[in-house]
């Protein structure tokens, strides 16, 4: 019993934001609330950020597109030459490999020719500051 689309989004944020601190919830759930928290309170730079979060980011976007975050960017060493790419991968197939102690290939291009290999390490980082983003997003609504 809510009087406004925003006091359930202030509602949902403080339930995210305690999850958040105080379990070990899924990124993607994390995503999920703060998703509904964007579009209750018609933040649509949040909510393309998000959605591309949950879906994965196209390979046909370019690595120097401003809407890929600079935690999925890299840079590896591919027959002495040094490549750049980003992890296009939604959070679910990041997390999923992270947890199982995966290691997940990454295309460095949409011709599927080369590729080099996310750790679990390098997972948990984009893990961490998609969670510390979301974070920073939960604070902001609440205040």
């Amino acid at each position: 019993n809510f009087k406004s689309q925003k006091e359930y989004a202030l509602h949902l944020a403080k339930n995210t934001i305690n999850n958040l601190l105080t379990s070990s919830n899924e990124t993607q759930i994390i995503l999920r609330s703060c998703y509904a928290i964007a579009a209750l309170t018609g933040d649509s730079s949040n909510q393309e950020w998000i959605n591309n979060e949950l879906s994965g980011y196209s390979k046909k976007t370019d690595i120097d597109d401003k809407t890929i975050p600079g935690y999925r960017k890299y840079r590896s060493l591919v027959k002495n030459e040094n490549v750049r790419y980003f992890v296009e991968h939604s959070i679910h197939q990041i997390e999923h490999a992270t947890r199982k102690n995966e290691p997940l290939n990454v295309w460095h291009d949409y011709t599927y020719k080369s590729s080099s290999t996310l750790t679990p390490q390098l997972g948990n980082v984009i893990i961490n500051e998609i969670q510390d983003r979301c974070l920073k997003f939960l604070i902001e609504k609440i205040t």
